[in-house]
């Protein structure tokens, strides 16, 4: 079992990520067994979007960072310019609906079938993506919002402002997968009751939570800058950010969660280093710095699955207690 059967509270942080850790090792096959396919997809799919742009548009500008990988920007019109970065992350948030049923079986000592968690997740396809989406909205519209302000409010609130509402939008939807698999919701349905399973511990559910963001951060960074440094050798057109990482700047991938943001008179970038490409990177160098990322967030996401399903059966467990408790109060009243 991945945690203490009939706790009726949290466990302390440091048995539940040894918990996550110790069941993510036991089944670790399974798990990469469940997601493969997903990320196999991702992997085609982001290496036929950089060749395609390779091919097609050559006044592209192209980007390195030890936080996203390889990144595209393409002029399509005077006034108009697209940005991309991955199909990753798509793919990891139908992966987590994936592994969050696998979790909770395993959990409670069910068969685990693939040809089973597929179909039923597949079945729910149209509300995962539907939550994905609504994440999307929800974070564009507060943007779109705070840009609007800008001309009306300090910068540094607005900043301030922006990042409250990421952590909080973010830890009060961490059981939207578990809501959806688990309990069948629909979307919306879905984030309320995530919201309700987080209400009075929202601070218990954040550290948690921003401990495996950091170490996940700071697995990707690590990885990624290890794999620039050992291409720098390869070509020479990657001797700066070899020279980046190697300096001083190292120290701000220990940051782990990578934030970034500039005015006027302000600049602050921390982990993450990055570097604009001269010219056109070779389709070697594409596979490969795509290939590891990919493999990186398949190594990540069911550790994310795991450490989410914890903590909402923890929930579901410790309010079965409280009501056990209640009922038998006021039978003894009676």
């Amino acid at each position: 079992m991945s945690r203490i059967e009939g706790q009726s509270q949290f466990v302390s942080i440091s048995e539940l990520f040894r918990s996550t850790f110790r069941l993510y090792q036991d089944h670790l096959s399974l798990f990469w067994k469940v997601i493969i396919p997903v990320f196999i997809l991702s992997l085609i799919l982001d290496i036929s979007y950089f060749s395609g742009i390779y091919t097609l548009f050559p006044n592209s500008s192209w980007e390195v960072s030890t936080a996203i990988g390889l990144t595209v920007n393409t002029d399509l019109t005077e006034s108009f310019n697209f940005q991309f970065s991955s199909f990753t992350l798509i793919f990891a948030w139908f992966s987590l609906s994936l592994l969050t049923l696998t979790t909770y079986k395993i959990y409670r000592g069910n068969d685990v079938s693939m040809k089973a968690i597929w179909k039923i997740t597949f079945d729910k396809k149209g509300t995962i993506f539907g939550t994905c989406i609504l994440c999307i909205g929800a974070f564009i519209s507060f943007l779109v919002v705070m840009l609007i302000l800008s001309g009306l409010i300090d910068f540094t609130i607005i900043i301030f402002t922006f990042f409250s509402f990421l952590i909080y939008f973010g830890v009060r939807s961490c059981l939207v997968h578990q809501c959806i698999m688990i309990e069948d919701l629909s979307t919306f349905k879905a984030f309320l009751r995530s919201s309700e399973m987080v209400n009075g511990n929202f601070l218990k559910f954040f550290g948690r939570l921003f401990l495996l963001a950091w170490v996940s951060s700071l697995i990707l960074n690590l990885t990624l800058a290890f794999t620039f440094c050992i291409l720098s050798f390869i070509s020479t057109d990657f001797v700066p950010i070899q020279e980046a990482i190697t300096s001083e700047k190292f120290l701000t991938l220990i940051y782990g969660i990578p934030i970034s943001f500039q005015s006027n008179n302000l600049n602050v970038s921390v982990g993450n280093i990055s570097l604009g490409l001269s010219e056109f990177p070779g389709f070697w160098f594409i596979t490969v710095v795509t290939i590891v990322k990919t493999f990186v967030y398949a190594l990540l996401i069911p550790l994310w699955a795991i450490l989410t399903t914890n903590l909402y059966i923890e929930r579901i467990e410790r309010r079965e207690v409280n009501s056990e408790t209640q009922a038998e109060v006021i039978e003894t009243q009676i």
